[in-house]
């Protein structure tokens, strides 16, 4: 019900069409695209796993994350989405945790784009 209206406020998508999460995944990650595209045309925006950035953490969030950190495995970073085991209200993009450049999870991982 509440899944309809997750992802964004600009689109009408089905989260379950689009994105594996807590009540969809069996608890496990899945293969790229098993999913359908979004609205945008991208595959695993939301969901499956969070995404690693090279943002350093700010808790004032004033911008700051939008650029990668030139100091590498000094401080903290941000993860952004949700991942197979998150509730649906945190598969947003704008969704963020941090934690240290060590930190590992089956949860974390990356997005790779390949442009038509």
């Amino acid at each position: 019900p509440d899944a309809q209206i997750l992802i964004s406020t600009w689109t009408n998508e089905n989260i379950d069409d689009i994105a594996w999460y807590s009540e969809n995944s069996q608890k496990h990650s899945h293969p790229i695209a098993s999913k359908q595209a979004n609205s945008l045309e991208i595959f695993d925006l939301s969901g499956n796993v969070r995404e690693w950035t090279c943002s350093k953490y700010s808790p004032s969030y004033n911008g700051e994350e939008s650029r990668c950190s030139s100091i590498k495995f000094k401080h903290d970073y941000v993860q952004r989405g949700g991942d197979w085991n998150s509730k649906e209200k945190q598969l947003r993009t704008s969704n963020r945790r941090v934690n240290s450049a060590n930190y590992k999870h089956k949860t974390l991982g990356f997005r790779l784009v390949k442009i038509k």
